[in-house]
């Protein structure tokens, strides 16, 4: 019988494999940057994962930033030499260098802000570097593999969305547990672990976040004018914490399949851990998905077909394309990329043999 770990790896197949998933992903970024007008269009791979790169060039492109260049968009810029490794023939890297606090600080900016919308009352994370930084490997490593033994397929295929860890001051770290950050996709940030365990859980939690955050915007996983949607509020969050958008729902709803799915592999649970309440927390955020299909992608329902069994009560809605002429477009295997004329220019995948003159 299939396990949830099975039925999550079997969903995300509906997208391609993980590598196709992250392949028509560089072709999105790269396509920012050539609309943006940005030398990063004919950066190599492993620079365009960069989620420091990638968080310059979604800036860029709403207008909230210059185009970016080229300076400090190699890893090197972040990761100290002896901070990077392999796990099933993937890299894991954690940031170490004197210069990735000063870096990564826009991204922890945005945590921090995250932080205090739920009571966090700190000075914020505070980035570990150098010794600390490389004494703390053996420990996110042994997480890792943790993860890979309990949920082999699901933990390999989370791993292709993961591009840095970011280890923060466990002194100065407050209620932060684990995090990701959907303007700077492809971090996971967490306190310096005590136990593998922990990491274990982070990837996994995070490494959910970093693979929807993929999803969506590869992929139709959330209608036009999902904005709109009525907030959700769990029923376990604490009064006066934000309720959630229609896509920090979709989003948590993936997590914590993805967590429900590790508990049930028989992983002892770090302090603090959020496995226990997982399937039962998944559950109410999936009745709410179902209630919510008008707000839900073509992509998107297909999705939560195949991990709950049924559709969305609702239909989805119709995609709403782009006006405006074609400016250019970007293959990506047997799919298309086209960009159209606008401010900002309109984005559409489409499969390759379909990619319009004009829209």
């Amino acid at each position: 019988m299939p396990t949830s770990a099975d039925v999550l790896v079997a969903a995300h197949r509906l997208f391609g494999s993980p590598a196709e998933v992250v392949r028509d992903r560089r072709v999105l970024f790269r396509a920012l940057a050539s609309v943006v007008g940005s030398p990063l269009a004919s950066a190599a791979d492993d620079v365009l994962d960069n989620p420091i790169v990638r968080g310059r060039l979604g800036a860029a492109f709403v207008g909230a930033a210059r185009s970016p260049g080229t300076a400090d968009s190699e890893f090197a810029a972040l990761v100290a030499d002896g901070c990077t490794t392999e796990v099933a023939g993937l890299p894991v890297r954690i940031a170490s260098t004197p210069d990735a606090p000063r870096l990564l600080e826009p991204a922890l900016e945005r945590v921090h802000e995250a932080l205090r919308a739920h009571g966090d009352t700190g000075s914020g994370p505070l980035v570990v570097t150098g010794d600390r930084a490389l004494a703390a490997l053996p420990t996110v490593l042994a997480g890792v593999r943790l993860a890979v033994e309990a949920v082999p397929d699901l933990a390999v295929d989370l791993l292709h969305h993961l591009a840095l860890v970011v280890l923060t001051d466990r002194r100065r770290s407050g209620r932060l547990g684990s995090a990701s950050e959907r303007d700077h996709p492809g971090l996971l940030v967490l306190p310096e672990p005590e136990r593998p365990e922990e990491v274990a859980e982070a990837l996994v939690h995070e490494g959910a976040h970093l693979a929807f955050f993929d999803f969506a915007v590869t992929r139709e996983i959330l209608a036009d004018g999902h904005w709109e949607a009525p907030a959700f509020r769990p029923t376990w969050t604490a009064t006066g914490a934000p309720a959630w958008p229609m896509e920090q729902t979709f989003a948590a709803w993936h997590a914590y399949a993805a967590l429900a799915a590790l508990a049930e592999s028989g992983i002892a649970p770090a302090a603090a851990s959020l496995l226990p309440a997982a399937a039962e927390r998944a559950a109410e955020i999936g009745a709410q998905i179902v209630r919510s299909g008008r707000f839900i992608g073509r992509d998107g329902h297909r999705f939560v077909t195949a991990l709950l069994g049924r559709p969305p009560a609702t239909a989805p809605a119709a995609a709403a394309g782009a006006d405006g002429p074609v400016i250019a477009v970007h293959p990506s295997g047997d799919r298309a990329l086209t960009v159209c004329a606008g401010d900002p220019p309109g984005l559409v995948w489409t499969q390759a043999d379909l990619v319009p003159t004009t829209l």
